[in-house]
């Protein structure tokens, strides 16, 4: 049935720790590989990073920008969490697909992750 493989995929993407202290995540390491890239591309160079180590990143985010011979790709996290080893820094490094890209440590961020995103001299006033 279709209700049971919902319930697998739910239960899947919540099996994070849930001792989460203030200023941590779950603790729990996602490796992100470089995902295939189409018919006959193995590898790719860095374009770009748009994210890094420390930063706190939503699923669908951009983290990199991979150029390969034919196309500029940007690669999405599939996870919410915080960034914490890019294994390839230089523009122009060479990755491979499948081979690993970027490190997140699952889970919601700190309070001081958030205000770093927010600034307090932004406030509206009441109207």
């Amino acid at each position: 049935s279709t209700s049971a493989s919902t319930t697998a995929i739910a239960a899947s993407s919540t099996s994070t720790s849930a001792t989460n202290e203030p200023g941590s995540g779950s603790g729990e390491i996602y490796t992100h590989n470089l995902p295939d890239l189409g018919d006959s591309i193995s590898s790719g160079y860095i374009n770009e990073w748009v994210v890094d180590i420390g930063d706190y990143v939503e699923e669908n985010q951009v983290l990199a920008v991979i150029d390969t011979d034919k196309v500029s790709v940007e690669i999405n996290s599939p996870v919410s969490g915080t960034v914490v080893k890019k294994y390839k820094t230089e523009q122009g490094d060479k990755v491979n697909v499948k081979e690993p890209l970027v490190d997140i440590e699952l889970g919601a961020a700190s309070a001081t992750q958030k205000q770093q995103h927010s600034p307090p001299t932004q406030q509206q006033p009441l109207q």
